[in-house]
């Protein structure tokens, strides 16, 4: 099970701040592997929204987070406007 945002419990998270290159992208992996499980287990369109907290700093996890949005077609980046407020 995954964490909750803070006044939205149905939107799932992942945090990936101060993890590593390697770390972040296996911790990307695996989430996405069961988020497109729960996804495909709902109604169509088969989408879910979910939340990847990258923190500040060195910015490695979000190039990861960036570069899994870019080139798989499976995942998809929200507009900022989309994001709930915490």
């Amino acid at each position: 099970s995954f964490p909750s945002i803070p006044n939205h419990p149905s939107i799932p998270s992942l945090d990936l701040h101060g993890h590593t290159q390697e770390e972040a992208l296996t911790k990307l992996d695996d989430a996405l592997r069961k988020w497109k499980n729960i996804a495909l287990s709902g109604s169509y369109p088969w989408v879910i929204p979910v939340v990847i907290i990258c923190g500040c700093g060195n910015q490695i996890p979000a190039e990861v987070v960036e570069r899994c949005t870019k080139y798989r077609a499976d995942v998809g980046s929200a507009p900022k406007s989309m994001i709930p407020k915490q």
